[in-house]
């Protein structure tokens, strides 16, 4: 009963599929298995993740982390940091050059002009996230 109820709730135009597993939860079993990944790696392997949308630094709205993020990648991405379940961690502009594709902007260096420019960056689970999910 309680099933149709949130059944129906959602618009008919909407099509909401209950099996399917949240971009989170995509995320976090990805990231179970490769310990630091690019979002090339994201792009290529998490279903839904690929779209048309910019992610930008929750701390400096000029530092661009890559563009080409599906919507809810992009929501998944800020809950999972909110959540303090995943990080960003800086990495060299070569992990994205090696597997052939980077964003044509000037890599960020030190701390940030007021200039728009983007910061190579690897996504990680935050230490102790596998532990506290397997109890």
């Amino acid at each position: 009963m309680e099933n149709q109820e949130r059944l129906g709730r959602v618009p008919a135009f909407v099509d909401f599929d209950y099996i399917t597993p949240s971009m989170e939860a995509l995320i976090l079993d990805y990231l179970d298995t490769h310990a630091q990944v690019t979002f090339i790696d994201l792009e290529d392997d998490v279903p839904g993740f690929q779209g048309d949308l910019t992610l930008r630094s929750s701390s400096n709205r000029n530092t661009i982390l890559w563009r080409g993020a599906s919507g809810s990648a992009v929501h998944a991405l800020r809950e999972l940091e909110k959540q303090g379940r995943i990080d960003f961690k800086e990495t060299s502009v070569h992990v994205y050059q090696n597997k052939g594709r980077t964003i044509q902007l000037p890599v960020a260096k030190g701390r940030s002009s007021g200039a728009l420019h983007w910061s190579p960056v690897v996504v990680e689970l935050k230490n102790g996230h596998d532990e506290v999910m397997s109890s």
